[in-house]
């Protein structure tokens, strides 16, 4: 019996100093539309970065039939649009858009950025032209894995 009850004490301070761990840790960043869902967080870097930590995104198609051509990305920035993205990266086959993913890993490359408020992806598909304006939001997460 009092094997148990050390076992039970053992994964509840576990649990509890995940939970603690998960709260300190940078929000997310998420924002979604009825077509596209964008998620920015932090991971871990490689020889390749500068950064220990960089943070990256992805502008994900939520439907599961055809793929949009995307025409522009740009970013909202203090209550403007501003097209900081290079257009060739939205080209399907280019690198960052495989037809239904979009990378982003510049973006907030070196963490959240509050003048950034959004995103207005502009895309055609089946030759009709779309619009869709998505406002982020930070979002803190429970149970967040360590990045090692």
């Amino acid at each position: 019996m009092k094997k148990k009850y050390y076992i039970f004490i053992f994964c509840t301070i576990l649990i509890i100093g995940w939970v603690i761990f998960s709260l300190n840790q940078p929000a997310i960043i998420v924002g979604k539309s009825r077509d596209w869902k964008v998620v920015y967080e932090p991971r871990k870097g490689d020889v390749a970065d500068s950064e220990e930590y960089p943070w990256s995104g992805k502008a994900i198609w939520r439907h599961l039939m055809g793929e949009p051509e995307i025409v522009s990305v740009d970013l909202l920035i203090e209550g403007k649009y501003i097209n900081d993205l290079d257009a060739d990266a939205t080209k399907k086959g280019n690198g960052n858009f495989d037809g239904k993913v979009l990378d982003d890993p510049e973006t907030f490359y070196n963490g959240p950025d509050k003048t950034i408020q959004g995103m207005r992806i502009i895309w055609k598909k089946d030759g009709t032209r779309h619009t869709d304006e998505i406002i982020f939001e930070r979002k803190k997460r429970l149970f967040v894995k360590p990045l090692f």
